[in-house]
C-alpha cells in the first residue's frame, strides 16, 4: 500500500473514531444515585482515545505539508504538474478531509467541547467514587461497631448466666 494511501485510510479512520467517540459520549448514562454500585467509568477511556486520536492527527500534519506542496509543484526536469489530475482529486480531497478532521478536533477541545464534556463526567465519576468508598468505610465501620457491642453484650450475657449459677 502506498503512503498516500496509508494516510488517506489513517485520516479516514480518526474521523470515524472522532465520530465513534462523540457517539459514544452522548450516550454515556447518567451516574447513579447512591448507594447502587458504579459502573466502570467510561469516560476516562474515551478521554484517552480522544488525545490518542489527537495527537495521530498531529502526526500527520507533515505529510499533510508535503502533499500540500507537491499539489502545485511541477518536476524541474520534465516542467510537468508532479501529479497528473486523477492524482491532484485525490490529495485534494485527502488535504480536505484532513482540514475537516483538524476542525473537528479543535472543536472537540474548546472549552465547551467534547473533552470538557468527558472531563466533567470523569470528575463526577471521581467524586462519587470517593463518595462510595467514604460511605463504605461508615458502612464497615459501624458494622464493626455492632459486632463489638454485640461481643460485649455476648461477653455480659455470659457473666450473668455465670454469676446466676
Amino acid at each position: 500500500m502506498s503512503e498516500f494511501r496509508k494516510t488517506t485510510a489513517t485520516v479516514t479512520t480518526l474521523r470515524t473514531t472522532l465520530h465513534d467517540l462523540h457517539e459514544t459520549a452522548s450516550t454515556l448514562p447518567p451516574l447513579p444515585p447512591p448507594p447502587q454500585p458504579l459502573p466502570p467509568a467510561p469516560s476516562v477511556a474515551l478521554s484517552r482515545q480522544l488525545n490518542e486520536v489527537s495527537e495521530s492527527a498531529g502526526a500527520l500534519s507533515d505529510k499533510m505539508d508535503t502533499y500540500r506542496s507537491r499539489l502545485t509543484a511541477v518536476d524541474p526536469v520534465t516542467g510537468q504538474a508532479r501529479y497528473g489530475d486523477k492524482m491532484k482529486k485525490s490529495v485534494s480531497a485527502l488535504l480536505e478531509d484532513y482540514a475537516a478532521l483538524t476542525a473537528e478536533l479543535e472543536s472537540a477541545f474548546e472549552e465547551d467541547g467534547l473533552m470538557s464534556v468527558l472531563v466533567a463526567r470523569e470528575s463526577s465519576e471521581a467524586s462519587l467514587r470517593l463518595a462510595y468508598s467514604a460511605a463504605a468505610e461508615e458502612r464497615r465501620q459501624e458494622e464493626e461497631r455492632l459486632a463489638e457491642i454485640k461481643a460485649e453484650e455476648e461477653v455480659s450475657r455470659c457473666n450473668s448466666h455465670s454469676h446466676s449459677h
